[in-house]
């Protein structure tokens, strides 16, 4: 299979390559009012087969602009990484990337948003070119899109995911997140288990079907409030033989922290763009 050569397709001054901002603003279907994305373009036309992609998904209180302004995303796709990349960050509210009263906001980010973000741009169909990273909450919604969908995603990205019991989950400066709320996200507790929302189950589905699993990392820093959620899910993957990559490092539940992992996320993703190999989460082997 022919390579195609990305980093020729975007336009380069002295060896740099250009970044176009776009900020599009749409009437969702899903959600019955306007929404916001932002969205990181290389400048220059695509190449033959499509830009590829990584949508980042934004945490709790957060918004489409949030990573774009508190990390350096653009910075490092552009200069540290080089990588010939679109990113594309929607804003999902405080919805934990599930339909409820609140909006349709899981069917808005797992299947509206890619339709209108490939009818915008054009993009690779080929999973070994798309990407979900988010960070806390997206951390969450990252696995989940990607557990839902693995044919569609070469590689999944949690950083300090909130990936623990959504029924018992600790207070953050005396405040409960999801108080008033948890029904309405993810039903009653008895009724949790084997749902659309439990990453544990999609987890064990995903790896039990045929074809490759994307590629699945998780991050996490030592004194993160989610720390213990992250080993325990940690551990559940090892126990049922869910190939993953733990990292386990300095660092508190902040952006700063999740700018640093971003540069590694970067990396994992032009080293697959480049080789245009996966590994096999199933197999270990690159196919």
């Amino acid at each position: 299979m022919a390579v195609e050569n990305f980093s020729s397709s975007s336009k380069h001054y002295d060896g740099v390559m250009r970044m176009n901002y776009l900020k599009t603003e749409f009437l969702s279907t899903s959600l019955g009012h306007q929404v916001c994305v932002d969205i990181l373009v290389p400048e220059g036309p695509p190449p033959e087969g499509g830009w590829p992609i990584l949508y980042l998904l934004h945490g709790y209180s957060e918004g489409n602009s949030l990573l774009m302004r508190y990390t350096q995303i653009e910075h490092m796709v552009k200069w540290d990484v080089n990588v010939p990349l679109v990113v594309v960050m929607p804003g999902a509210s405080n919805s934990f990337y599930t339909d409820s009263p609140y909006g349709n906001y899981w069917t808005y980010i797992s299947k509206e948003l890619p339709e209108r973000v490939e009818a915008l741009l054009h993009i690779s169909s080929r999973r070994e070119n798309q990407f979900v990273a988010g960070f806390s909450m997206g951390g969450f919604g990252a696995l989940k899109t990607a557990f839902h969908f693995p044919d569609r995603f070469g590689g999944v990205f949690s950083i300090s995911g909130a990936v623990g019991d959504f029924f018992d989950t600790p207070e953050v400066n005396g405040v409960d997140a999801l108080a008033g709320r948890r029904e309405l996200f993810f039903g009653k507790r008895e009724d949790f288990d084997g749902s659309a929302n439990d990453l544990k189950s999609l987890a064990l589905r995903m790896n039990a079907a045929e074809g490759p699993n994307p590629e699945l990392v998780l991050y996490c820093g030592k004194n993160d409030f989610l720390i213990e959620a992250n080993r325990s899910f940690h551990a559940y993957l090892e126990e049922n033989d869910i190939k993953h990559r733990y990292v386990e490092n300095e660092g508190t539940h902040s952006h700063t922290y999740a700018n640093q992992q971003l540069l590694d996320i970067l990396q994992t993703i032009k080293s697959r763009i480049e080789s245009e190999k996966l590994p096999n989460q199933k197999s270990g082997i690159f196919i």
